[in-house]
């Protein structure tokens, strides 16, 4: 499958979108999946931050394609958005796998917007505040002797995002965010950055 047509860090799969018949179809946004990895993963006690971090990316994701209703653009295909009530996100955070055609019958869309968040830790957040002050006061010396020093920034954690939307019936991604980790902000901000750029160039608009 080639996909084509990149606008900020959005693919859209326009060869294949334009034979699938997509106006007026139904597009559900799914919960987030989030794991939480790394140096000294306590399942127990993460568990319940995976949950609400899908949530508040779910959220996130709703309130970008909301804004986005109405707005007609070239290339884009206008869907009704069908809202996930509370029992049907508690299946769909089960933990179960579920086939597209599952999917269709548990939503009742046509379309998933689905995301996934991986954050394993590396370090402290201690460890990491005191390997970066080592590196400005390294920096700094250097620096009055007219050395030029790059030191990158240490993170405590790296995180990994990914958002796209997949036409059910077919199994066609039909738009993908295009994740790259030697430019991407961490944490929330990637979330935002890429949430925003999917609901604003990916194939669809909400209709009113």
């Amino acid at each position: 499958m080639t996909l084509s047509s990149c606008s900020e860090q959005i693919y859209n799969n326009k060869d294949f979108a334009g034979d699938l018949k997509l106006e007026g179809k139904k597009i559900t946004i799914l919960p987030a999946v989030v794991n939480y990895g790394g140096r000294h993963a306590e399942r127990a006690s993460w568990f319940d931050l995976e949950l609400t971090e899908g949530e508040r990316i779910h959220q996130e994701l709703e309130r970008y394609f909301l804004a986005s209703r109405g707005i007609k653009k070239p290339g884009k295909y206008g869907v009704h958005l069908v809202s996930s009530s509370d029992s049907i996100k508690k299946i769909l955070t089960s933990g179960r796998t579920f086939s597209n055609a599952q999917l269709r019958e548990i939503t009742g869309a046509d379309i998933i917007v689905r995301s996934k968040l991986i954050r394993t830790r590396i370090i402290s957040k201690i460890a990491a505040i005191a390997l970066n002050a080592s590196s400005k006061i390294i920096s700094g010396i250097f620096s009055s002797k007219n050395v030029e020093v790059n030191t990158p920034l240490i993170h405590e954690s790296e995180v990994e995002y990914m958002v796209e939307t997949v036409d059910l019936q077919s199994g066609i991604i039909l738009s993908s965010y295009q994740f790259d980790p030697n430019q991407s902000d961490a944490g929330k901000r990637l979330t935002l950055k890429a949430n925003k750029a999917m609901a604003k160039k990916g194939l669809f608009y909400l209709l009113e």
